[in-house]
């Protein structure tokens, strides 16, 4: 897509509308500019969606309920509109024209002002409805019949606006803090989103942490694993944060373009089935392009840096992504994606902790990616007529096995088994309490003998 345009898809049951800001003069935020909410209101003027994504190099998630306080200001707005409240009939009785075109200004800056800023729209409708009531009681019998024409249509848009989600959340806010803050402060109140990078098909979530207790934490290819126990749960979280959410805009920069550029590149000479074979070719290609993109854009990178971004690059291209990461950490004996995807956070089967639920949400788009993927290396169908895929992916160790329709109703799930690098012995099926240590000493004399 490019600047401007927008789209909804459908994933995990919900309409998700995506608006592509790149190239913008304004950010991809809510919160912090009148232009994007104008945007997405006016979008939603047109389409229904669950959740707003405004794409950059970032990606932001507005979740439902913040996405249904702007559909109803959409809504809002286009009553309006179909009411046309700023018709002469409902803006008074009189005939002076000069006095009709200080309402219908008032009325259109109003309802102008309630596309990108709902919250001063709204104080700016309480300041006109104020003045005019100030006015009723030097009016003549004929003037006030005129004045309260008006009056009743500021006071219908007032009823209005007072229904809004967003307002009523507002007010209440205002009621506890005492004052009303300068510009738009008072949305990052309320406008706090998931941001992950655009190139990330699925999602990663943090919050909450804060009051969960930290038992473990460890490292899997540069990324920061983290596991937390919930006070009110039995099962483990488990937390990834991989490295590509912690970048620069710069670096985010150099990710999406070096994507861009070698999204067309087919080598002669290599053979895909390779896997480690292509994973080197690339790199090599990578790690040039980043190179060189950086040193046109003029942004300083080390040696390591361009190997890190090359890393990541490859990962989201010729690797399996997201996944790639919970594959690659062997403390991991299962992994296991449930459908309808876009919806069910990937739970795990970790050696020491048990089954945990992770912090990730694993999209179709990312699903169709690997399934495609897992189609051509195992060389096996994948469709309604052989809705089973299962073979060994011997790159990391793993059996994988996909399950789709008619078998799985609401689509494509996922149940991964990570392979043990070495055999089991006897002392580690006892710390997994396989069997107690007389039944390991039997079984070991048994096998002597």
């Amino acid at each position: 897509m490019a600047y401007g345009q927008s789209a909804v898809r459908q994933e995990g049951g919900k309409r998700i509308l995506v608006i592509d800001l790149r190239g913008a003069p304004y950010g991809a935020d809510i919160a912090l500019y009148e232009q994007a909410m104008r945007d997405v209101v006016e979008k939603l003027m047109e389409v229904d969606a669950d959740e707003v994504v405004l794409s950059e190099y970032y990606e932001r998630i507005y979740d439902a309920e913040q996405t249904r306080w702007l559909k109803e200001i959409a809504d809002v707005i286009t009553r309006f509109e179909i009411d046309a409240v700023w018709s002469p009939s409902h803006i008074g009785k009189t005939s002076d024209s000069r006095l009709l075109a200080q309402r219908h200004d008032a009325i259109l800056t109003i309802l102008n002002m309630t596309h990108g800023d709902p919250f001063k729209a709204y104080l700016m409708l309480l300041r006109e409805i104020k003045g005019e009531v100030a006015k009723l009681p030097v009016l003549g019998p004929e003037a006030q019949d005129d004045e309260k024409v008006y009056l009743g249509t500021l006071q219908y848009m007032r009823e209005h606006f007072e229904k809004l989600g967003l307002i009523q959340k507002m007010k209440a806010y205002l009621s506890q803090l005492g004052e009303i803050p300068a510009g738009r402060t008072i949305y990052h109140s309320f406008f706090e989103v998931a941001i992950k990078p655009s190139f990330i098909g699925s999602r990663i979530f943090f919050t909450g942490a804060e009051g969960l207790e930290l038992v473990d934490q460890y490292e899997v290819l540069g990324s920061r694993v983290y596991i937390y126990k919930h006070p009110d749960k039995i099962e483990y979280l488990y937390f990834i944060n991989p490295p590509e959410y912690a970048l620069p805009p710069e670096k985010y920069f150099l990710l999406e373009k070096t994507k861009e550029v070698v999204a067309a590149h087919r080598p002669e000479h290599v053979e895909f089935m390779n896997i480690a074979q292509a994973r080197k070719y690339f790199k090599k290609i990578y790690v040039a392009t980043i190179a060189d993109l950086a040193m046109k854009n003029r942004i300083d990178l080390s040696v390591e840096e361009k190997e890190e971004l090359a890393t990541i690059v490859s990962r989201y291209t010729i690797g399996y992504g997201i996944l790639e990461l919970f594959l690659s950490d062997k403390q991991l004996t299962d992994v296991y994606i449930d459908s309808p995807l876009g919806e069910k956070p990937i739970y795990v089967v970790h050696s020491k902790y048990g089954q945990c639920q992770s912090n990730v949400i694993f999209s179709e788009e990312e699903a169709r990616s690997v399934v495609s993927r897992f189609r051509a290396l195992s060389g096996r169908p994948f469709d309604e007529a052989h809705p089973v895929l299962d073979f060994d992916l011997p790159d990391l160790q793993t059996r994988i096995a996909v399950i789709g329709k008619p078998l799985a109703l609401d689509g494509i799930a996922f149940a991964l088994r990570l392979h043990k690098d070495t055999p089991w012995t006897l002392p580690q099926f006892v710390d997994v309490n396989m069997f107690d240590a007389f039944a390991a000493g039997l079984l070991s004399y048994y096998v002597d003998a």
